[in-house]
């Protein structure tokens, strides 16, 4: 009987790694499935992140909230960064490497990503001691204290979805979203809810999650100085094209709030980040469709031509239009209703707000469509141009826009900055389109197209 009754546990935990082991090979040998999860990961992380503005509005009121709406920016600007630079070369290049050469260059990647910690860290704290405001000195020792944790979960997440580990990649996020979901409603049933203690919080149980990732995977890792510094050397050469790409598409949304904290103060920053919550759905959709549509307008020009991938691509502008267009008439006709419900009526008069950013993300929906054909078309530097006169339009805007009209200002320059992005990409699609028909020439490499996360409005 004692034989059988020890028999058991270690026949259950058997069973549970055969199933485990069974989920991750169904989900990982479906490009379906792999897209699904990956959209499913991102709405877990807008979700939460939803939650906690919500939260943070009702319990705190507008000018934390725009604390709040700061320090998101400020995080989701360095997790870009640190993207570009480090972990968009490896996705890139480790398909290249087998064995001991992976092991080496995955401890490569690591070591950089622990250094980019340390600056970024070291950097913060800096200006946490340096600065003389109250407001920003608490945003600084946040982002000291949480960056580490925040920063080495972007670096996981980015080597799951390299590697085609979807499993691993949501029971990271879940448990990550769920520990900071149950602090949120502690808090709330407390009322007690404190930025710091939050962010604390969530950069715990990151470093909670890199720990159970260390002693599972850090076997095979290998580590040396000399690959260290040629494999920085050789991803270089691609991460600073990368950076300037991404930082001149992706400023817009991170920088702006921190320019109308500026001009205006913290509690118009929180009316921007009040009005950002339901802006996050339609940007859930707008990562849906770009993560659906690079692959196919690739292999539509690829099998098809020039024809095969203007077809696609009107087929994807018109469910785009639909899908975006929706939510854009929901927060033209509900958007104040919506956000007084949310917040027990602590916003009024946010509904022009609400309407100026979800049309914001319609026209880079459509700006999107003519990017991933410039990408099919191999033409990735054609972006470049459009991300810039989006960036010079934001900054030449921004000043003139937020002085009289506030967090509206702020979303009249996001508008009017994506709109001109949006019709210069159309552009350079058709004329390289009638190009690439008349000369047959394809001239440009390849790159890694654009995500979502770097094009949507936030």
């Amino acid at each position: 009987m004692s034989v059988a009754l020890s028999e058991r546990p270690a026949q259950t935990g058997t069973q549970t790694a055969g199933m485990l082991a069974g989920l991750r090979r169904r989900l990982e040998s479906s490009d379906a499935m792999a897209s699904l999860c990956a959209v499913a990961d991102q709405a877990l992380i807008s979700g939460t992140s939803f939650v906690t503005a919500v939260a943070v509005g009702r319990s705190c009121g507008a000018e934390t909230l725009g604390l709040y709406t700061l320090i998101v920016a400020a995080v989701a600007m360095l997790i870009g960064i640190a993207d570009q630079l480090i972990t968009a070369p490896y996705m890139m290049f480790h398909h290249h490497r087998h064995g001991r050469q992976l092991a080496a260059y995955q401890g490569s990647v690591l070591l950089h990503q622990l250094m980019m910690i340390c600056l970024t860290v070291a950097v913060a704290a800096g200006l946490t001691a340096f600065v003389r405001s109250p407001h920003t000195r608490l945003i600084g020792l946040i982002l000291t204290l949480t960056l580490p944790g925040l920063l080495m979960r972007a670096y996981l997440r980015e080597m799951a979805l390299a590697h085609n580990r979807m499993l691993d990649l949501l029971l990271l996020d879940g448990g990550i979203c769920g520990c900071q979901l149950l602090t949120v409603t502690l808090m709330m049933l407390t009322g007690a809810t404190n930025l710091t203690t939050l962010y604390g919080l969530s950069g715990a149980a990151c470093l909670v999650s890199v720990a159970l990732w260390w002693r599972t995977q850090s076997s095979r890792l290998r580590f040396s100085r000399r690959a260290c510094r040629i494999h920085w050397q050789r991803n270089w050469r691609f991460g600073r094209w990368a950076l300037a790409t991404h930082l001149a598409g992706c400023s817009t949304p991170y920088v702006m709030p921190w320019v109308l904290f500026a001009l205006c103060g913290k509690a118009e920053t929180g009316l921007l980040g009040s009005a950002s919550v339901i802006v996050g759905m339609a940007n859930i959709l707008l990562s849906g469709l770009a993560d659906f549509l690079t692959p196919r307008a690739a292999r539509a020009y690829a099998t098809g031509g020039v024809a095969k991938l203007r077809s696609i691509l009107r087929s994807m502008l018109g469910i785009s239009l639909l899908a975006i267009g929706s939510v854009c008439a929901v927060a033209m006709f509900f958007g104040q209703s919506i956000v007084d419900t949310l917040y027990d009526g602590r916003f009024p008069d946010v509904g022009m707000l609400i309407s100026l950013l979800t049309f914001s993300v319609l026209a880079n929906a459509v700006g999107n469509v003519a990017g991933n054909g410039l990408w099919a078309l191999n033409l990735p530097r054609a972006n470049f141009v459009a991300d810039m006169l989006t960036l010079i339009v934001a900054i030449a805007a921004a000043p003139v826009m937020i002085r009289p009209w506030g967090a509206t200002g702020a979303a009249m320059a996001t508008l009017t900055a994506c709109t001109c992005g949006a019709i210069v990409r159309q552009a350079i699609f058709l004329q390289s389109v009638r190009a690439q028909g008349s000369a047959g020439s394809n001239a440009n490499g390849r790159q890694r197209p654009p995500r979502a996360s770097e094009t949507a409005v936030r």
